[in-house]
């Protein structure tokens, strides 16, 4: 193995990624919306046949019970898994559009500085260490260069789940805090909080592990689908 190699940083580049940039990124996003438009549809389908849905699952156990069986338990969470996960991607196009329906800022507005007359901004590794630093206990997640005068550098973290933001002046290397309060609303709470329901990481191990089995059942939904659509297609063939 090459020095450095790590399995998890990889499974990780994989799951975000397919370890493919910004081209596996978006088709990611893309599976994520089709899984939970398929789920939808799947709960359309399976509703007139919604009456002892188990137990037909334990008494038949034909494919297609089983198919129903396990996207009644499963679907809920799989839809969540996939609309958390398309925020995470394509974010910057979703939030501007809620807003916009909403009339209202979803999070905390960015705070600005005055930029001081000749007076340089402050080398960035310096900001960098002392951001680090401050939130020693959460994950860095993203960094936002000042790329103006007025503008702050905005460091993005993720802890227990929730999206977290840091706000340094360029010039003094002095955290800034964004006035007013925090934003209210259903949309404001789902901003704060979806990378908790992504993974459930602050729910406990035993929660975690539970969502992490039904995050494979989308693939076993797909082959009991797929199974299920061979068998009716060879039924009408034949």
């Amino acid at each position: 193995m090459a020095d450095g190699f790590s399995f998890s940083h990889l499974m990780i580049d994989i799951h975000r990624h397919l370890a493919a940039g910004r081209v596996g990124q978006q088709i990611v996003a893309g599976s994520s919306l089709v899984l939970a438009i398929t789920c939808i549809i799947g709960l359309i389908l399976w509703w007139p046949l919604r009456g002892r849905t188990l137990a037909r699952t334990l008494k038949r156990g034909q494919a297609l019970d089983w198919h129903n069986a396990l996207g009644l338990v499963a679907m809920l969470p799989l839809i969540i898994m996939a609309i958390t996960g398309i925020t995470f991607t394509w974010g910057q196009h979703v939030w501007p559009l809620v807003e916009g329906i909403q009339g209202s800022p979803t999070q905390q507005t960015r705070p600005f500085v005055v930029a001081p007359e000749h007076v340089e901004k402050l080398p960035i590794d310096p900001i960098m260490e002392k951001a680090l630093l401050l939130m020693a206990d959460a994950q860095w997640t993203g960094f936002q260069p000042s790329n103006r005068d007025t503008a702050v550098h905005a460091f993005f973290f993720s802890a227990d789940g929730q999206n977290l933001r840091l706000f340094i002046d360029p010039y003094t290397g002095q955290e800034i805090k964004p006035s007013g309060e925090a934003p209210s609303g259903p949309f404001s709470w789902y901003r704060r909080n979806f990378g908790r329901l992504h993974t459930f990481g602050a729910c406990g191990f035993i929660a975690e592990l539970i969502w992490g089995l039904l995050s494979g059942a989308g693939g076993i939904l797909v082959i009991t689908g797929a199974w299920v659509s061979v068998k009716r297609w060879r039924r009408g063939n034949g």
